[in-house]
């Protein structure tokens, strides 16, 4: 079995936000990746966007977008995120900041 072999984020934007960030980004391989995570982080470093393999079900091998609402329960501020896709042994992993401008 060949699993996706490499993550590639293309951009998140719009960067800053009022409101709502989308993630563009891209799976190449055969298959979806068997594990797959997008994690926000406040900038102290709590847990607040949490997207996981149960999210990705729409997923395909080429272009992806997934958005994160951030003006529903957040101040002002800088954000993390942390995109982490696995498959097949390896792991891919990409980090950036958020500005959220209310």
């Amino acid at each position: 079995v060949k699993y996706a072999t490499t993550l590639t984020l293309n951009s998140v934007y719009p960067n800053p936000s009022n409101s709502i960030f989308n993630f563009a980004f891209q799976l190449s391989g055969n298959v979806l990746p068997d594990d797959f995570s997008l994690r926000i982080y406040t900038s102290d470093g709590k847990l607040i966007g949490n997207y996981n393999n149960n999210d990705i079900s729409n997923f395909i091998i080429g272009k992806n977008n997934l958005q994160w609402n951030a003006a529903q329960e957040n101040n002002s501020g800088l954000y993390i995120y942390k995109l982490n896709m696995s498959g097949d042994g390896k792991q891919y992993s990409e980090r950036g900041k958020l500005v959220l401008v209310k």
